[in-house]
C-alpha cells in the first residue's frame, strides 16, 4: 500500500511523539521549550548515526536520490539511490524541514544515509524514532 506523505510524516511525528498539525501542511512541529529540561524528540543532525535498527525492505522512488549525513538538504551527500534498487530501513526522524526522514542502507551499494520521505517506497505506517 503506497502511503501520501501527509500519512508518512503524521505516522514519524506519532513514533517521535510529536504533536500532529491537523491545518495546513502536513507538517510535524513541536512546543517552544519552556523549561530547561532536555527533550528527546530532537531530529538528529548531520553526521549522527542511529543505534536503532529495524530492518525492513523499502525502494527508492527515482534515480539520483541523495542519501545523506543527515535528516536536512543541508547534509552532506553520501551516495546515491536508484528506482530498482533495494534499501534497508532502520529508523525515522522528522527533520528540520517538517518532513519525515529515513535512515536506510543501499543494498546494491552498501551506502547508508538519511533520505527523506519522498525518495522512499514501501515505507511503513510505524517506524522505530531514531
Amino acid at each position: 500500500m503506497k502511503l501520501t506523505t501527509a500519512a508518512r510524516l503524521t505516522a514519524c511525528a506519532v513514533a517521535l511523539g510529536l504533536p500532529v498539525v491537523a491545518a495546513g501542511p502536513a507538517i510535524a512541529q513541536t512546543a517552544p521549550q519552556t523549561s530547561t529540561e532536555s527533550t528527546t524528540a530532537m531530529a538528529p543532525r548531520c553526521g549522527w548515526l542511529p543505534g536503532a535498527n529495524e530492518p525492513y525492505s523499502v525502494g527508492f522512488s527515482g534515480a539520483g536520490i541523495r542519501l545523506r549525513t543527515g535528516p536536512s538538504t543541508t547534509c552532506t551527500v553520501l551516495g546515491l539511490g536508484y528506482a530498482g534498487q533495494s534499501a534497508t530501513l532502520r529508523c525515522g526522524a522528522v527533520g528540520d524541514d517538517g518532513w519525515g526522514w529515513y535512515y536506510v542502507r543501499n543494498n546494491s551499494t552498501g551506502v547508508t544515509g538519511f533520505v527523506r520521505g519522498d525518495g522512499l517506497t514501501g515505507v511503513p505506517i510505524s517506524t522505530l524514532a531514531c
